[in-house]
């Protein structure tokens, strides 16, 4: 870079105080990359005018470069108020790029609109920084780049029409403004810290010099007398994160005076885990468990403001209308403390939660308000809210919608009822702060509707980045680009692998990929990020006495090497370096256990449900763990099923038992079956399947779901009753037969699916299974899997010659079991052939399934739930139990 003003890049390496003193001069403006930085350099010189004793002393002028600019354009702004253009915020500007791409030809088909307007706005400013004309004529070669150019050229007229500056394009406008000296600039303009210039901001240097400000440049100030750097390989991203926080704490511990800098270059994606573990790190051993905010760190990355619950709800909130709700957003609200009057009626809207996922709504309407007669406070700020909506206007300015989202989100009770802690308080005050800026779009956007409204509402929350206060800390965790410029005497840096850095080539899609090439633009090429991400690590090292770069060994991708920019570096291994003894949370907790072993596996008889609820299930259960059978059907413990789009697993199966229950009530034997063609038979189907939708739904909406399932579901019975001809004679007696039957000390209730009675009069017990995974093999052992057709075949022995599945699945449609003896159907085997039958005759066979069947009853009844799983991993593999039997700490 060759410039005419005075160039300093002295290499004096000399500490941070007497280099920043020696450039500190009255009259002069500090000019920085970032906000951090000149935080952290206006601290730094507090702090030696103070330990010089000084009672008063000169304000320094330092601010980042965009704050510089604002300020530059704000002192012009308030002498020409009449003839000054509007400056357009970031924000605001992405509106405009959204709405012109909203009424594009080109994005009618686009998915994600306001991503691809981020990124279009992005180009433009790419093209204003490297003062290039969207013009140009390479944005002809590609259908991208020339829908680009359009969007630009309609952007561009708006702007002008409207007498709009966007801001990329304001250190253009400041250019022109200092040749016709119209601004007045500082004396001196020190620049600190820039590790690159765009030709936009050398030209605004230029300008500033030619205009007689002096101009400095310094970007060794920070740099260290003594520099060391190392790299170490760890086991995974965890370990790296753990072992840094290991490392900063045994820093901390032997010098608290000491500066560290944990630096990540994905910091916030990774924000959350390394608050965690740093947390848990810092606070093992010490007081800062009693007080977090005492940790001795400070993470410089905030999250979304919409990321933030209390934000979320509200903006859940927003998002109600008279129209359906999904059922998964609906829920968060039930559940959620920022909706008014949430503690008093908690438990009541847990109850309305459980309902919805009963009846598998996927979705709901405010209007059904009787879904909310068990929670009054809620349901009469619901009933309020629909007058309130039904009282606008569909179109409304944003200022009025502000007033409109104000007060609905009064209606609803938000923040809620309970006091808010600090951190809550002061993410709400930032929320009603953008609110207060959302009203400044009013005359940069006509009338809109709601859900425009609420569509850039939400863009402004999922952009503004937010941190509550926190205090001071010598240890920074902090961003790879916020590090640059800053000194520290220890740092860690994560993530540099191959893969990460350099950084991935990712040059913008709207701008010609030769053209970014050609001019060196960011992310354009493999050379220019490897030339960058070298100017960066050199000046890492070179502004800490200590340095660690580590890599992970491999993540969820595949293996990992190290970056070539650090392999130069020596190798060390974690034993090397001295870290702060740590244990995990969970082991902690474990070490400090005070065990007392009680074999605890008698519950109280169960005397009291002995005529209750449960009926096969019981046995079934018991069989399978006995603890099992004793939380799920004595405490209740079973597994709410969410609602989910379609039927239900056991909403299909009911649709198909019913069905066929009404074509067997028409049918009634195989005689019958057989005089029915296929058209007639369709039309019996297509009858009754409906019918049986209308019962178990209680719907008579033939939405077009409903019309693909009769249609699925009439093909797949038309195959089973075609089966069925193939049967020799037969009559149905019983269809969903409920009967009581005693076994032991309990009184069960049964359901039999079906009962036919065949040729010679005895009896066949048919069980109708959707799956196909049935085996008959089930039904033996002493713990069957499938105790229920034995159960129901010892309901009438003397009668009952025959139990079988009927499996009604595309795949499987046909009858396994096993008969006293042979009835003419293959797939029902007599006794004698059935290989998993310790007994060949039928009425031995009967009384070892009543002695099985009898004891499991017993244990039930006398309160027998150890955890005792029959087979480890089939029946504990779709439990949801292990938490409560805690299983997996027990040695089976």
């Amino acid at each position: 870079m060759e410039w005419g003003y005075n160039l300093i890049l002295s290499f004096q390496c000399l500490k941070i105080k007497d280099q920043f003193m020696q450039f500190i001069e009255a009259n002069a403006t500090y000019i920085t990359p970032n906000r951090r930085l000149a935080a952290t350099l206006l601290k730094e010189y507090h702090s030696i005018q103070l330990q010089q004793k000084k009672v008063s002393f000169p304000t320094l002028d330092i601010l980042p470069f965009n704050q510089w600019l604002n300020r530059l354009w704000q002192e012009y702004a308030i002498k020409h108020l009449i003839t000054n253009k509007y400056l357009l915020s970031p924000d605001k500007e992405h509106i405009i790029w959204e709405d012109i791409l909203n009424r594009s030809p080109a994005t009618h088909n686009l998915l994600q609109l306001s991503e691809t307007a981020e990124m279009a706005k992005s180009a433009w400013g790419i093209l204003k920084q490297w003062q290039v004309s969207f013009n140009h004529p390479d944005f002809s070669y590609s259908e991208d780049s020339s829908t680009f150019q359009q969007w630009a050229e309609e952007f561009a007229s708006i702007c002008l029409e409207n007498n709009w500056l966007d801001y990329d394009s304001l250190i253009c406008e400041l250019c022109e403004l200092i040749a016709k000296k119209m601004l007045d600039l500082p004396i001196k303009i020190l620049l600190i810290g820039f590790s690159e210039f765009t030709p936009i901001q050398e030209k605004l240097i230029k300008s500033c010099e030619n205009a007689g400000s002096q101009i400095e440049i310094n970007n060794t100030y920070a740099q260290q007398s003594h520099s060391y750097a190392q790299r170490i390989r760890l086991k995974d991203e965890e370990t790296e994160i753990t072992s840094m926080a290991r490392f900063a704490k045994a820093i901390y511990q032997k010098n608290p005076q000491a500066t560290i800098g944990c630096i990540v270059p994905q910091l916030e994606k990774m924000r959350d885990p390394l608050l965690a573990i740093f947390s848990n790190v810092f606070s093992e051993k010490n007081n800062f468990t009693l007080n977090p905010t005492l940790l001795p760190f400070n993470i410089s990355a905030g999250k979304k403001l919409s990321s933030y619950p209390i934000i979320h709800t509200a903006l859940q909130l927003l998002n109600l209308s008279t129209q359906p709700i999904d059922y998964h957003a609906f829920s968060q609200l039930l559940h959620s403390p920022f909706l008014g009057d949430a503690e008093s009626e908690m438990l009541n809207r847990l109850r309305i939660d459980y309902t919805l996922c009963k009846e598998n709504n996927t979705t709901l309407t405010l209007k059904k308000i009787d879904l909310f007669k068990e929670s009054p406070h809620l349901a009469a700020r619901f009933m309020k809210l629909m007058q309130h909506i039904e009282d606008a206007k569909v179109l409304y300015n944003i200022n009025q919608w502000v007033d409109i989202f104000m007060d609905r989100l009064r209606i609803l009770g938000w923040p809620g009822e309970r006091s808010l802690n600090s951190h809550e308080y002061q993410v709400v005050q930032r929320f009603l702060e953008i609110l207060n800026y959302y009203r400044s779009f009013n005359h940069i956007s006509p009338e809109i509707q709601h859900e425009h409204a609420l569509h850039y509402l939400t863009y402004l929350t999922s952009h503004t980045i937010f941190q509550p206060e926190s205090p001071e800390a010598n240890i920074q965790i902090l961003g790879l680009l916020e590090a640059v410029g800053l000194s520290f005497d220890y740092i860690w840096i994560l993530n540099m692998d191959d893969t990460t850095w350099p950084q991935p080539v990712k040059p913008n899609p709207f701008i010609p990929k030769q053209l970014q090439k050609k001019l060196n633009m960011p992310h354009a090429s493999a050379d220019r990020e490897l030339e960058y991400s070298k100017r960066i690590t050199e000046q890492l090292i070179f502004n800490a006495k200590y340095s660690i770069f580590s890599h992970a060994e491999s993540n969820s991708e595949g293996e990992l090497r190290e970056s070539s920019l650090i392999s130069h570096l020596p190798e060390v291994s974690l034993d090397q370096i001295e870290l702060s003894h740590y244990q995990p949370p969970a082991k902690v907790i474990y070490l400090s256990q005070k065990l007392e072993t009680i074999i605890d596996h008698q519950a109280p008889i169960a005397s009291l449900i002995a005529n209750s609820h449960g009926g096969v299930s019981i046995i079934k259960q018991q069989a399978a763990c006995p603890f099992k059978a004793f939380a799920e059907i004595r405490l209740h413990a079973k597994k709410i099923e969410l609602p989910t789009l379609g039927l239900t697993l056991r909403n299909r199966g009911n649709i198909i038992h019913k069905a066929l229950e009404l074509i067997w009530l028409t049918l009634q034997t195989s005689e019958k079956l057989s005089m029915y063609s296929d058209a007639a038979l369709d039309a019996l189907l297509e009858k009754n399947i409906w019918q049986a939708i209308e019962i178990i739904l209680k719907n008579t909406t033939r939405t077009r779901y409903l019309i693909l399932e009769s249609m699925y579901l009439k093909t797949l019975l038309h195959q089973w009753l075609t089966f069925e001809k193939t049967r020799p004679p037969f009559k149905v007696i019983a269809l969903e037969y409920e009967k009581k039957i005693i076994i032991g000390p309990m009184t069960l209730s049964i359901r039999i699916d079906r009962m036919d009675e065949l040729a010679d009069g005895k009896q066949l017990i048919i069980d109708y299974k959707t799956g196909r995974a049935n085996s008959i093999k089930y039904w033996f052992s002493d713990r069957p899997e499938e105790p229920q057709l034995p159960i129901y075949c010892l309901s009438d022995a003397d009668n009952i010659i025959g139990i079988a599945f009927a499996e009604t699945h595309p795949d499987s449609i046909n009858l396994k079991g096993m008969s006293q003896y042979a009835i003419e159907m293959d797939s029902i085997k007599p006794i004698k052939e059935i290989e998993y039958a310790e007994n060949r005759s039928w009425e031995t066979q009967l009384l070892k399934w009543q002695t099985i069947i009898l004891k499991l009853s017993q244990d039930f009844y006398e309160g027998q739930a150890a955890v005792s799983p029959k087979n480890r991993v089939d029946t504990c593999q779709h439990c949801h139990l292990q938490a409560f039997c805690r299983i997996n700490d027990a040695c089976i």
